[in-house]
């Protein structure tokens, strides 16, 4: 009697629904592939956002403060010195046209951390009625006069990922919604006479005999927002200030905040940083 025969299978023989399951497999790894592209992409994005905020500057070298020098602006508070930062990657949430400033712990000559300074120019009229302009723009920075702060322009650009025609500046905008008014990163026709500065010195006891006289870097000062008469600073302490950055960001406003004989204190203390060793 003949034995039954038997369905020997290879290895290579394929059984069953083959072409659904290859179909299926094939689908998940192409899936994945895809997934994993995405992820690589985006790293890649956010690694050259991280470095177009990082990239050092070559900061001006002088003694005194001049337009157009490229400068760090030092806030020394009661627990550490701080940078006034920029980050053009996040709209500020109480004022969603500008982009969030903050205090760094990092103080270097990265392009979020250094300012030009721009002496906003004055006109006044002459005696034949034309416009005339009243401040040499070469002169060195004095106590008084009013400037804007600007920020890298191919800074910003990269971040944008578009065109930049116009000067983005630091301002302090009234918002009613907000109790005090945000710091931001914003153009300059946005914000006009709201990204006016000025600085005085920071023992008020020489501030009106120290109108006029020309500004140094690394002597103390505070840093005052013309529109609103309030210094910039930190507040009463220091609130960390959620970004995804690798250093430690605390928030920035601007509020004078006085002692008991209505003087500002040292949160409200700042210098100007150059390249001076």
């Amino acid at each position: 009697m003949s034995e039954p025969k038997i369905n020997v299978y290879s290895t290579k023989t394929m059984v069953g629904n083959w072409v659904e399951e290859r179909a299926t497999r094939e689908a998940v790894i192409k899936q994945y592939l895809e997934v994993k592209a995405k992820g690589d992409i985006k790293a890649a994005e956010l690694q050259e956002d991280l470095n177009n905020l990082m990239k050092p500057v070559a900061l001006s070298k002088s003694k005194v403060v001049r337009p157009s020098d490229k400068l760090l602006i030092i806030l020394h508070s009661e627990q550490m010195p701080l940078s006034i930062s920029t980050d053009v990657r996040f709209p500020h949430f109480d004022f969603r046209s500008g982009y969030v400033c903050s205090l760094s712990t990092e103080i270097s000559a990265a392009r979020r951390h250094v300012f030009q300074l721009v002496r906003v120019q004055e006109f006044g009229a002459s005696k034949m009625g034309k416009r005339t302009q009243q401040i040499n723009s070469e002169q060195p920075l004095k106590m008084g006069d009013k400037f804007y702060l600007q920020a890298d322009s191919d800074m910003v650009a990269k971040a944008l990922k578009r065109e930049v025609t116009e000067p983005w500046v630091l301002g302090c905008p009234r918002v009613v919604s907000a109790p005090t008014s945000p710091i931001v990163i914003a153009p300059l026709s946005m914000l006009e006479k709201e990204a006016e500065f000025m600085v005085e010195d920071y023992q008020a006891g020489f501030r009106l005999q120290g109108l006029g006289q020309e500004v140094s870097y690394d002597y103390p000062l505070v840093l005052r927002h013309v529109a609103s008469g309030q210094c910039i600073g930190c507040g009463n302490n220091l609130t960390r200030f959620a970004i995804d950055l690798p250093t430690n960001e605390y928030k920035i406003e601007a509020r004078s905040i006085l002692d008991d004989h209505k003087l500002e204190k040292q949160n409200n203390c700042i210098t100007f940083k150059c390249d001076n060793e």
